[in-house]
């Protein structure tokens, strides 16, 4: 049975608060599972750098974000004197959708923050402060205290818009006309994507010209260069290792989560992220929340069926895990054999809601702990949920094991499939 011991406990939560923690990795006289497990969560929480990637196929993207970082962090080091820079910050402090589409939406800034050549920053309140689960990697975007306050600002919310194209000309003009500071509410990838079109002469049909368009419309950005084998996936994965690590605090929950699975995090496994929706009442482990119905308890059987088709083609019968925000459900898919977890304590963070703080705490780091073993997974069986694939999107370079539970044939691009560009 995996387990790690208490003292192994100990020695990770030390290793973990030190910044030589890779270093001093490497002198320590550890069990060889120890010491694939401290690398699995390397990669997991996107500790490793440019330098531990050569080789890979997939760093383009991660490599040309170096260029953009050594102007970001002269930025941060002048501040609070601005000189000639201008911000771009991504702002959550209030309705800003779940977890999938907080993050999707952060990335599409981050790659424009990039594009326009400003200094991409964060501020995320609600329910509770981003720097609970994620913390600052290469750039310090929690920076934003340091602004001067008598900065001029324009604040535009493009959560849900149905005018897509509009709210990304709106933003150039509002950067061509010199705004400072422009902050920004956006929920999912699609303003992302819209800086990866392909250059387009195709005018012969409606999307055709809005592309060709647009395309003319951004020719004065700054296009990072992204190679054409990459993959919307790809992008996001390299960007959100760029950004972010895993807390603390998220890190050593996610230990909790595999010891309670029974799964060792080195191993190979499949996982299935199961989102059916609905009211749902508060108790103990449930803070309750109204959500649009995903799926049906019946679906279980796809869903298991799915994961044992990609498990069939690892080698080593990898076990198969399972996280849901329907308990019902659970409990039929530990009766085939899936494991789970019940110790979380269940919420979707924009349709929960507590008096008390503690359990919104404990909820959002039970959340993006089981976000990162999601993440960490060999394959990945969905819902039709930004979670899931968000859940696909943060492992760099991606696995590329992703599929829907009712389309199990092949494994797909999750923001290629869903994002409406137009």
């Amino acid at each position: 049975m995996f387990g790690l011991s208490k003292t192994h406990d100990r020695l990770f939560m030390t290793c973990v608060e030190t910044p030589s923690f890779f270093t001093g990795l490497k002198k320590l006289r550890v069990s060889h599972i120890l010491l694939l497990f401290f690398f699995a969560v390397l990669t997991v929480t996107g500790i490793s750098g440019p330098n531990d990637m050569e080789g890979n196929s997939r760093v383009s993207t991660f490599s040309n974000l170096e260029d953009y970082a050594s102007f970001h962090r002269s930025a941060i080091r002048s501040l609070p004197d601005t000189g000639r820079n201008r911000f771009l910050i991504y702002v959550c402090d209030g309705e800003c959708g779940g977890v999938g589409d907080r993050l999707s939406g952060l990335m599409s800034i981050f790659y424009l923050a990039i594009a326009l050549r400003r200094v991409f920053l964060i501020e995320y309140t609600s329910p509770v402060g981003l720097e609970l689960t994620l913390i600052p990697n290469r750039l310090l975007w929690n920076s934003s205290k340091l602004l001067p306050s008598e900065l001029h600002s324009e604040n535009l919310n493009i959560i849900d818009t149905p005018d897509k194209p509009g709210a990304l000309l709106l933003i150039k003009k509002l950067h061509s006309d010199d705004s400072q500071v422009i902050r920004v509410k956006n929920n999912r990838y699609w303003l992302g994507m819209y800086l990866r079109l392909p250059e387009s002469d195709d005018t012969e049909n409606a999307v055709g010209e809005k592309q060709v368009f647009l395309r003319g419309a951004l020719s004065s950005l700054r296009f990072l260069p992204f190679e054409a084998e990459e993959q919307p996936t790809d992008i996001f994965a390299s960007g959100f290792s760029f950004l972010f690590h895993f807390s603390r605090e998220v890190r050593l929950r996610s230990i909790e989560i595999y010891r309670e699975l029974d799964v060792d995090p080195t191993a190979k496994y499949v996982a299935i992220h199961a989102r059916i929706g609905g009211r749902v009442h508060a108790n103990n482990q449930v803070l309750g929340w109204d959500d649009p119905e995903r799926h049906k308890l019946e679906d279980i059987d796809e869903f298991v069926s799915c994961s044992k088709s990609k498990a069939a083609r690892i080698e080593g019968s990898p076990p198969l895990v399972l996280f849901s925000d329907n308990e019902k459900l659970k409990m039929l898919a530990s009766s085939q054999k899936v494991r789970t977890t019940n110790s979380s304590r269940l919420l979707h963070v924009d349709r929960s809601v507590s008096k008390e703080s503690a359990k919104m705490v404990r909820g959002n780091i039970d959340t993006f702990a089981e976000l990162m073993v999601l993440s960490r997974a060999s394959c990945l069986v969905g819902s039709v949920s930004t979670f899931s694939g968000l859940a696909s999107s943060l492992l760099f370079p991606p696995t590329h094991c992703f599929s829907f539970f009712s389309s199990c044939e092949e494994s797909v691009d999750f923001w290629q499939e869903t994002e409406e560009l137009f």
